[in-house]
């Protein structure tokens, strides 16, 4: 839910050009030169949410790892301690990721002045009216080379540094679940469900979060200019994580997926679609027979 609400307020759009890495904000409520010192701080926060859905994960992969593992320290996890070390954890994901944001990637006019003739072509817009982060690698001053380079090594570091626990926590849990013997059909049926959603959950983020960064940032530094072509697949994929996730959950897991629409929210929508009869029919139905039964 943050992370959309963030998107609708702080829509992006990517361009790479020369050897710069840029992103910047496309529209809504913040665009526009008066405001372009708070939209780039609403940049590098909608950049910070991309870290804030890896914490997640992990934290996703943290709590299977303690079940399987350790299961008496479940209970731990949802007491007052256990439910802020898991927010603190989250939270610095994404402060981390903002603040190299913040810190490295902030424009200045010469990357306003590299990346000018570019916009005013593609976009027809002056570089100095709108809000953006950038990263300028080889043609800029070396003190600017040094923050670009700086910003974007820092942030590959989280990226490797998520999908790595992603990976070898999520091979910690299948070896554990393979090796537990004498287990009942219902058991066996829920872990091969287990086995899939963590396939799932890992693909998710390597496709549509690492590799559209990494191809994003990286492209630049060997000058091939994706120019819009950052829109296509990266925008777009960024935006599709807070759907795709709880989508491949509800559907690979038939519990979950009962317990939902199955929801006090969700029947008047599920009886429309299935043609159900309502109370209200129902009740008509009973007083309109108990009414002949009288007369007769």
């Amino acid at each position: 839910m943050f992370y959309s609400s963030v998107e609708l307020i702080v829509p992006v759009g990517m361009h790479g050009t020369g050897s710069a890495f840029v992103i910047y904000l496309a529209h809504g409520p913040l665009f526009g030169k008066d405001n372009i010192r708070l939209a780039q701080f609403a940049i590098s926060v909608r950049c910070g949410c991309i870290s804030l859905s890896y914490g997640i994960l992990i934290i996703h992969f943290i709590y299977r790892t303690i079940a399987l593992f350790k299961p008496k320290f479940v209970r731990n996890v949802f007491r007052p301690l256990g439910l802020t070390c898991i927010f603190v954890f989250w939270a610095i994901h994404g402060i981390a990721w903002g603040g190299i944001c913040e810190l490295f990637l902030y424009a200045d006019n010469e990357m306003r002045d590299y990346i000018r003739d570019t916009f005013q072509k593609e976009y027809d817009v002056d570089s100095n009216d709108i809000a953006f982060l950038a990263a300028l690698y080889l043609d800029g001053s070396p003190e600017v080379n040094r923050r670009g380079w700086i910003g974007i090594v820092a942030l590959s570091g989280i990226s490797v540094y998520a999908v790595s626990t992603y990976i070898i926590l999520g091979r910690k849990i299948v070896q554990k679940l393979r090796s537990q013997g004498n287990l009942s059909k219902v058991t066996r049926i829920m872990h091969k469900q287990l086995f899939t959603v963590l396939a799932v959950q890992t693909i998710i983020p390597v496709c549509i979060s690492f590799s559209p960064c990494m191809m994003a940032w990286y492209g630049p530094m060997f000058y091939l200019d994706l120019g819009m072509w950052n829109n296509y697949f990266g925008v777009i994929a960024f935006s599709a994580f807070p759907f795709l996730d709880p989508l491949a959950i509800m559907f690979l897991l038939p519990n979950y997926r009962k317990r939902i629409t199955r929801s006090q929210y969700l029947k008047p929508i599920r009886n429309l679609f299935l043609k159900r009869p309502t109370t209200q029919t129902t009740n008509i139905s009973f007083v309109e027979r108990h009414t002949k039964t009288s007369t007769h």
